[in-house]
């Protein structure tokens, strides 16, 4: 967690819950780190000032609990803001580290909350800076404009003798991070492509890596919501190039070892084609599902392929084998 600028012998003397008050101003306003005496160059390392992070975690929530005891629920909110917020730290300091993004994005995910917190203007803008950092040093110094000679300020992460450090190639997890964002606020074209490779998101992490299913899957679904709000011409080929995305994902998906992820293909493909209207097409994927899962291993999985079905055969008219699909599959 980040510190205002104290020393060390300040901090062993400052009591437990001021400092963590301290911090958690710091974090829910936004602030800056200052004290980067702790910063593990290459890594992310596990601990902070000598404690794992589970442990920061526990004393944090413990800490929260005990003030909404005390009736102090503003401050409680507080500290259950600033472990929220952590992310921003690692971001900050682990800049370019793959796991820094993973983690924000698995943050979101899990987070019941508005979603507004993780496409907002300023996480966005933040994202957005990351990335122009880290074209900087990959774009050779013959062609870098005079805008970005200014971005090398937007560097933050140093090693321990005080040096930038500078990456040498591009983050996927940033690129698809910024591309999930825009997807999210339905700039679907941006997310994709702005006509120019120092803005493509999407297509440059699959240029980067054209075999990860999960790249192919986010192209292949943008290009979807692309093309349902374009003109009948250009829907069409962006549902085309959709589709040519997403079976290039399941092919890789459906030679897993794993069964969890065939059956998320066959349930993600099918999906894609009832999202188009194309049920027929969809059915055969949902029933995959159903055939494979013969021991229960992801029954979410299962009951939202059954419920899908279960409305296709409804809408169709064949109530006899809706009725079946609830039966067997819907009724706990």
């Amino acid at each position: 967690m980040s510190q205002g600028p104290r020393d060390d012998v300040r901090q062993a003397s400052t009591p437990l819950r001021d400092d963590m008050r301290a911090m958690a101003s710091q974090l829910s306003q936004g602030a800056k780190v200052q004290d980067r005496s702790n910063r593990i160059p290459n890594g992310f390392g596990d601990t902070y000032r000598g404690m794992s992070f589970d442990a920061w975690l526990d004393i944090f929530m413990e800490f929260a609990i005990c003030l909404a005891k005390r009736g102090k629920l503003k401050e409680s909110y507080e500290m259950c803001q600033a472990a929220k917020d952590c992310s921003r730290f690692f971001l900050t300091d682990y800049q370019f580290t793959t796991d820094a993004y993973r983690m924000f994005t698995a943050l979101a995910r899990t987070c019941r909350g508005a979603v507004s917190w993780f496409n907002s203007g300023p996480t966005m803008k933040f994202i957005l800076k990351q990335i122009k950092a880290m074209d900087y040093s990959i774009t050779p110094a013959s062609e870098r404009t005079a805008e970005q000679d200014a971005e090398r300020g937007l560097y933050t992460a140093v090693d321990q003798d005080g040096r930038l450090i500078i990456n040498d190639d591009l983050d996927i997890s940033l690129l698809m991070l910024y591309g999930y964002m825009l997807s999210l606020s339905e700039n679907y074209l941006e997310a994709l492509s702005r006509f120019s490779s120092s803005f493509d998101y999407f297509m440059r992490a699959y240029a980067l890596d054209p075999e990860n299913p999960m790249i192919s899957l986010s192209v292949g679904l943008t290009h979807i919501h692309h093309g349902l709000k374009s003109p009948s011409g250009i829907k069409n080929q962006n549902i085309l190039q959709a589709l040519t995305f997403l079976h290039q994902y399941y092919d890789i998906r459906k030679e897993s070892e794993h069964l969890e992820e065939r059956l998320e293909a066959h349930y993600n493909l099918g999906r894609a084609y009832q999202l188009l209207g194309l049920t027929h097409l969809a059915v055969p994927y949902y029933q995959q599902v159903l055939q494979e899962n013969q021991d229960d291993v992801a029954e979410d999985v299962v009951m939202d392929t059954a419920f899908n079905l279960q409305n296709i055969y409804a809408i169709a008219g064949n109530m006899k084998l809706a009725m079946h699909i609830t039966n067997k599959y819907l009724v706990i």
